[in-house]
C-alpha cells in the first residue's frame, strides 16, 4: 500500500550542509572501524556496511566542525552503528554483556577490563582517547562534559540490552512508556553529548531547565523522524514493534495513514517548543568566563550548541532520503512526492537492509584477542 508521508521539519528554520572533510574523515574511520565489522559480520554484511551510511550521517550532522572533530563523530557513529546492528539479532545475554565492555571502556580507558579484554572494548578505548583530544586545554569544564556523554552511553546501551528482551518478549509498549524508552534506544543523546566537546560550557547552562527542555527536543524529533523513515523498512524485517507508527496504530486503533498523521501533530507540537525555549535561553552573564578567547564568548558558545542541536535534526532527515538504508534508490523521488509504498514482511527475514549478522554465539569470538 501507499501512504503519504508528512514533512515533520517543514517549519524547522535549520538547512541541511555536508562537512568539507567528509571524504578524508570518513576513508580514516572506515578503515578504523573494519577489523570489527570482520569480526562480526559476514561478507553480505560487510558489503553493506561499506554503503557508508555512517560517514554521511556524521558528516551532516556536523556539517560546521572541523576535521578533527569529525574523525571522532564517525568513530562514535560507526561504533556504536556496529553495537547496534548486532545486537538487534542478537540475545538479551550478549547485548548486555557488550553494553558492560563498552561503558567500562570509557570510564576505565587506561584500566583492565573487569570483562575479559576484547576488541569491542579496545576500539571503545581508542574512540574515547581520540575524543578526549576535542577537550580545550585550558577547559573548566571538561570533567562534566566528559560525565554527560559516559551517562548518554550507559543511557543508550543499557536500553538496547533492554530493547532485545523486548523483542523476545514481542510486546508492544504503550505511547507515552516507548516515547521515554525510544529518547535512549535511538543513541540520540550521544549526538547530543558530543556537541558539548569544544565549547566547554559550565554545569549550570547544561543543566537549566531550557537548556535541558532544548536538547530534549532535539533529541524527540531526532527519534520521531528516525522511526518514521524506518518504518517501512522495519515492518518488512519483522521489527517494527519497537516504532512510533506501530505503538499508535496499536494503542488508537488507527490506520496506517492515520498514524503518519498523529506522527505529524505531535512532531508539529515538538518544534514550536522547540522554538519557544530558543526564544527563552537566558543570557548567563553571571557565568561569562574570558579566560577562553580562543572559544568565543558564553553566549556564542552556547547559540552554537543551539545551533548544533538544530542541524543534528535537519541532518537526519535530509541523510534517510539521501542514503539508500530506508528507502533504497528511491529516497529523492520519495522526498519530492512524499509518496510511501508499504511492503508486507517478508517471512524469514530478520536482517535490515542487507545485514545478514552470523549466529549469536559469534559474538563470544569477541573475547579472542592476541
Amino acid at each position: 500500500m501507499q501512504i503519504i508521508l508528512p514533512d515533520l521539519l517543514c517549519s524547522w528554520g535549520y538547512e541541511g550542509f555536508l562537512n568539507p572533510y567528509y571524504e578524508d574523515a570518513k576513508t580514516e574511520s572506515s578503515t578504523w572501524i573494519r577489523p570489527l565489522v570482520v569480526r562480526l559480520f559476514d561478507e553480505r554484511g560487510q558489503k553493506a556496511f561499506a554503503k557508508d551510511y555512517t560517514g554521511l550521517l556524521a558528516s551532516m550532522m556536523y556539517a560546521h566542525h572541523n576535521k578533527e572533530f569529525l574523525r571522532v563523530a564517525c568513530d562514535m557513529m560507526n561504533l556504536f552503528f556496529v553495537y547496534d546492528e548486532y545486537t538487534d539479532v542478537s540475545s538479551p545475554e550478549i547485548a548486555h554483556r557488550l553494553a558492560n565492555i563498552a561503558v567500562d571502556a570509557m570510564r576505565n580507558p587506561d584500566g583492565v577490563s573487569p570483562f575479559g579484554e576484547d576488541l569491542m572494548g579496545d576500539m571503545t578505548k581508542q574512540f574515547w582517547r581520540r575524543a578526549m583530544t576535542l577537550l580545550p586545554p585550558n577547559g573548566r569544564n571538561s570533567e562534566s562534559c566528559v560525565r554527560h556523554f559516559i551517562d548518554y552511553t550507559e543511557e543508550y546501551l543499557n536500553s538496547v540490552s533492554r530493547e532485545a528482551w523486548d523483542r523476545s518478549s514481542g510486546g508492544i509498549h504503550s505511547i507515552s512508556d516507548y516515547l521515554a524508552i525510544r529518547r535512549a534506544t535511538s543513541g540520540a543523546g550521544l549526538m547530543v553529548g558530543l556537541l558539548e566537546f569544544g565549547l566547554d560550557l559550565p554545569e549550570e547552562v547544561m543543566k537549566h531547565k531550557v537548556i535541558q527542555e532544548l536538547s530534549t527536543g532535539a533529541i524527540d524529533m531526532y527519534c520521531l523522524l528516525n522511526d518514521m523513515h524506518s518504518y517501512a523498512s522495519e515492518l518488512s524485517s519483522g521489527q517494527a514493534n519497537h516504532n512510533i507508527i506501530t505503538v499508535v496504530m496499536h494503542e488508537r486503533n488507527l490506520s496506517l495513514q492515520e498514524a503518519f498523521s498523529w506522527l505529524a501533530s505531535y512532531a508539529d507540537g515538538v518544534v514550536k517548543r522547540f522554538k519557544a525555549n530558543m526564544a527563552r535561553v537566558p543570557s548567563f552573564s553571571e557565568l561569562e568566563d574570558h579566560s577562553l578567547h580562543g572559544e568565543g564568548m558564553l553566549r556564542d558558545r552556547i547559540q552554537r550548541y543551539i545551533d548544533g542541536l538544530g542541524h543534528a535534526v535537519r541532518a537526519e532527515d535530509d541523510w534517510a532520503f539521501e542514503t539508500t538504508r530506508y528507502h533504497g534508490q528511491n529516497g529523492a523521488q520519495i522526498k519530492r512526492t512524499r509518496v510511501l509504498t508499504i511492503r508486507p514482511q517478508v517471512k524469514g527475514n530478520y536482517a535490515k537492509q542487507g545485514w545478514r549478522v552470523e549466529a549469536p554465539e559469534r559474538a563470544m569470538l569477541l573475547t579472542v584477542k592476541n
